[in-house]
């Protein structure tokens, strides 16, 4: 069902027709033009988030760069540094480029402790650690290692992890 009402759509009509179309819009032709936003998609929704430089996460689906001359760098981030973002692609977002910044966050998927009662810990809603980090579940909401305790919904950026029995 489209979102136009039959005065919008025959304005519409009257003014692409120009001088062609100076006054009546017949009913087929009207119900011919719903039928044709009818069968149109819905618009895709634009996922874009203006953010600051250190905003970025690997995790990314996409970031962009959109220069004041209009040139935009945008592409899937392989990874950062507090200065660089790499992109898959081979270009290079700047963080002191004077640009407005934009990113696509990747859905998040928060581990399951069942599943992945071992895990490495990459990010959090804070930010990446310093280096991954090997987490145990506590059996309750958090992951710890002997540097940290997260809760397992802060956790944004992870994998599992493998225990592995020592041979002493």
């Amino acid at each position: 069902m489209n979102k136009y009402t039959d005065e919008q759509i025959i304005e519409a009509i009257k003014k692409a027709g120009g001088k062609k179309h100076p006054g009546t819009v017949y009913a087929w032709e009207l119900s011919m033009y719903e039928q044709f936003l009818d069968a149109l998609p819905e618009p895709a929704t634009d996922d874009w988030q203006e953010c600051g430089f250190n905003d970025f996460r690997p995790t990314d689906k996409r970031v962009k760069a959109v220069f004041a001359g209009g040139s935009i760098i945008e592409g899937t981030p392989d990874r950062r540094n507090s200065e660089h973002v790499f992109l898959v692609d081979g270009p290079v977002i700047h963080s002191y480029d004077d640009a407005i910044f934009y990113r696509i966050p990747a859905p998040v998927q928060h581990p399951d402790p069942e599943q992945y009662p071992v895990i490495i810990v990459r990010e959090t809603i804070v930010g990446p650690l310093d280096e991954p980090t090997p987490m145990i579940h506590d059996g309750g909401n958090y992951y710890e290692s002997p540097t940290g305790t997260y809760c397992i919904k802060t956790i944004t950026d992870w994998s599992p992890a493998k225990v592995v029995a020592d041979d002493e």
